[in-house]
């Protein structure tokens, strides 16, 4: 009996992480096939974890200190699904308002590429607002043919599969045997790129990553809480201070991230330090402006 390993984290989002896990176990599944849901509750206040247990006390609950945020949790129970060696696994948000039919497509998607262009494949299901027109989440393609770390977001076809670089990892399908050959999320990320790794890496093992047709759910996009070191009138040391935070943009991830691009290393690694400097020197310069 085939089944998915679904791997969620959270903090602090009560009712849109029940709203996702209600999506979930109204879901439509091929014929015979089991979901397994492992949720990281990192250290809420709000009361998620004893909701969620609740609500359904089979889903494999593990509980974090606040220390985790998205990357951490992913690993911890990314890495419990990967022992128990399902069919598939699925990385989902939990904001994510799943639609009905949207794992048995994905599971299609699959299987009709196998067949057509043969190999392994990640399916990523894109998100949309709540006007079901604008995307908030995706597939990734090269933004630029000269510098290979700028990726834009696009834009489902709602017949047609769509090849990607990378994937937004708010819903993404992945094969047993490919999820087994990755392993699991490497221990420099935190909070942000394990997602992009995750395609990069299947893509150099010859893994293919496609959109499927259409949107997969809802989820706004999420900006709440990210740490902004660009704000206008903040000191050098509280922006680099902003830019260590998990949310922001920390040298330990980035050093990591930056091993993707080859000899661009260096230039990943300096470009959001080259940005702050690039705009202190700009406000400096402006009439009437301090820092």
């Amino acid at each position: 009996m085939p089944t998915i390993g679904v791997c969620i984290t959270c903090f602090n989002r009560r009712e849109r992480t029940l709203r996702c896990l209600r999506s979930l176990r109204e879901a439509h599944l091929p014929s015979g096939t089991n979901l397994v849901v492992y949720l990281l509750d990192d250290g809420s206040t709000d009361g998620t974890a004893s909701a969620v247990q609740a609500e359904d006390p089979y889903i494999r609950l593990y509980k974090g200190d606040g220390s985790f945020y998205w990357a951490g949790g992913m690993r911890v129970v990314y890495g419990e699904a990967l022992k128990d060696r399902h069919d598939f696994y699925l990385w989902l948000n939990d904001d994510v308002e799943l639609m009905l039919d949207a794992i048995e497509r994905a599971i299609c998607t699959l299987n009709a590429l196998r067949r057509s262009v043969g190999g392994e494949h990640l399916i990523v299901g894109a998100m949309s607002d709540r006007d079901r027109r604008t995307t908030t989440y995706s597939g990734l393609v090269r933004a630029s043919r000269v510098f290979p770390w700028k990726l834009k977001r696009i834009d489902p076809d709602p017949d047609e599969p769509v090849e990607c670089e990378t994937v937004n990892g708010n819903f993404v399908l992945i094969p047993g045997e490919v999820a087994q050959c990755l392993g699991n999320i490497h221990p420099a990320y935190v909070q942000m790129h394990a997602d992009l790794v995750l395609g990069l890496a299947a893509k150099r093992i010859g893994v293919r990553n496609w959109i499927m047709p259409g949107f997969a759910g809802i989820c706004d996009a999420n900006v709440n809480g990210r740490k902004n070191w660009k704000t206008p009138g903040l000191s050098l040391r509280e922006r680099l201070q902003l830019m260590e935070h998990p949310l922001g943009a920390p040298f330990r991830p980035r050093v990591a991230y930056s091993r993707n691009f080859g000899l661009w290393a260096p230039i990943v690694i300096a470009a959001p330090y080259l940005t702050l400097f690039y705009e202190l020197l700009l406000s400096h310069s402006k009439p009437g402006k301090t820092e």
